[in-house]
């Protein structure tokens, strides 16, 4: 019984450690000057955040990235930016490809203070499960405490002003 117990143990602080430091392909302290916009400027651009709040371990969370990332193509061409906001760290994750055509899909900072500041910025007390739809304009679009379907994102998205243009030169551009 002790040995099963011990395994049961071992394999769930793997499981942890996979997911806390599996996923990073980088690692960046975040300066003490950085603020939450900076990293959204820097990072979102001209993109449209979903920031995921949740405790570092949360099924939420992993299911509201899961649902999303599963839909990777629609991501890039409604340019979404997945900002995951755990305990002591903050994950951007990205679809599609650098300027320079590599691909940069996810960097994480390190910082508790980063984000405790974004949970500050947002009201969304620690541990607890948000999801924070911002739109090209900076201005909160949606927010959940529920795992939003993926298909209802992106139709909300693409019934934003700034979407319906893009589709429309998207498709001036196609029948060129």
């Amino acid at each position: 019984m002790l040995k099963i117990k011990w395994f049961k143990y071992t394999n769930l602080k793997g499981l942890i450690l996979s997911l806390i430091l599996g996923g990073a392909m980088a690692t960046h302290a975040f300066a003490e000057d950085s603020s939450v916009e900076a990293l959204l400027q820097d990072h979102a651009g001209d993109k449209r955040p979903i920031l995921i709040f949740g405790a570092d371990i949360d099924d939420k969370a992993v299911a509201q990235i899961s649902a999303l990332w599963s839909q990777r193509a629609e991501l890039a061409e409604r340019d979404i930016l997945i900002v995951r906001v755990q305990a002591r760290q903050v994950v951007v994750q990205r679809a599609g490809r650098n300027d320079d055509g590599r691909s940069r899909d996810v960097e994480t900072y390190t910082e508790p203070a980063l984000a405790n500041a974004f949970r500050e910025r947002f009201d969304v007390p620690s541990d607890d499960f948000a999801v924070i739809l911002i739109g090209k304009d900076g201005e909160v679009k949606r927010r959940s405490d529920m795992v939003l379907d993926a298909s209802d994102i992106f139709s909300q998205i693409d019934g934003m002003p700034m979407r319906q243009i893009e589709m429309s030169r998207s498709d001036t551009d196609k029948s060129e």
